[in-house]
């Protein structure tokens, strides 16, 4: 896989190492839920703080990530640009770096890896913005139930040998 030199310079090998194991995690979790009907209900909120709880080295973050969406004026006729916001919940590393289970928008294999630091910040972690707002808009109590179902969904699977 080619990646960006001008974002692996600012990725620790802590935030390798973290990602690595997210990344084995999710596909390991993807892997036991192949053939089983009933999946639980999960959301990025439910399953950032479900790898949390697997993987203590990562903090969850609640906030809002932003996109752009393009329109054409009704006045000039010409594109314009507008930011629009979502609710969302990421993960963080001990420096800072983004590892988002969830990703907004993006159909991935598994976890992606946001830079939040050099000149290409703008365009991953710059989309991040930690907000309380977010997390007292969440519903605790329906987050706490969804992170149970996935601890309870996944607690016959084995991770590096070890059962979770």
């Amino acid at each position: 896989m080619l990646f960006n030199t001008g974002i692996t310079k600012h990725i620790t090998t802590c935030d390798r190492k973290l990602y690595a194991e997210v990344v084995t995690l999710m596909l390991d979790m993807d892997g036991f839920t192949k053939g089983k009907c009933e999946r639980p209900p999960y959301r990025c909120h439910s399953i950032s703080r479900f790898v949390c709880t697997l993987i203590p080295e990562l903090c969850n973050v609640d906030g809002i990530y932003m996109g752009l969406s393009r329109y054409r004026s009704k006045a000039d006729n010409e594109v314009r640009v507008g930011l629009r916001k979502c609710d969302h919940s990421w993960l963080t590393t001990p420096t800072g770096t983004i590892i988002d289970v969830y990703p907004v928008g993006v159909m991935s294999l598994s976890a992606v890896l946001v830079v939040t630091r050099g000149k290409y910040a703008a365009f991953g972690g710059g989309l991040y913005e930690q907000s309380r707002l977010t997390t007292e808009k969440l519903d605790a109590n329906l987050i706490e139930r969804e992170v149970c179902g996935l601890r309870t969904f996944f607690a016959g699977m084995t991770r590096s040998g070890r059962r979770l």
